[in-house]
């Protein structure tokens, strides 16, 4: 999973059958949801969305919350997790931040192009012309 392989890549080298390596597959996964869930699988609080927004602010990137990436899977858990619930349902975290003289007042989370058109997404630039644009679409 750490390299974003399937669950059954290794059944071969291991000599698992499929059943086996998906039973593991899922009382690892069960395991790590019972022993972190409650502090890494919960809504965040208004304290932790102030931090994300304090580190988003000094990363150059007033507004944000976080980023999405595709590559880790992140879009698997649109449905399951209650931060999205939050923004499906019209509830996403208030903020007020200005952006070349432009107000804003909801954050936001920097994805790549898979991702739905809801406000709260903005995606990177795919083929960026300038080095400010190159800098955005690499942060």
């Amino acid at each position: 999973m750490a390299y974003g392989s399937a669950a059954d890549v290794f059944d071969e080298y291991f000599r698992l059958s499929a059943n086996v390596a998906l039973s593991c597959l899922d009382n690892f996964t069960n395991l790590v949801v019972n022993l972190f869930g409650d502090e890494y699988l919960r809504r965040p609080t208004p304290t932790d969305l102030q931090r994300l927004l304090d580190i988003g602010e000094l990363r150059g990137f007033p507004g944000m919350i976080g980023s999405i990436d595709c590559t880790l899977n992140d879009i698997n858990i649109l449905d399951r997790s209650p931060a999205f619930d939050d923004i499906l349902h019209g509830r996403a975290p208030k903020v007020k931040y200005s952006v070349n003289g432009h107000e804003y007042k909801l954050a936001y989370y920097l994805t790549d192009g898979i991702y739905l058109k809801w406000s709260t997404f903005i995606q990177s630039i795919p083929l960026p012309q300038t080095p400010k644009a190159a800098l955005f679409a690499r942060q």
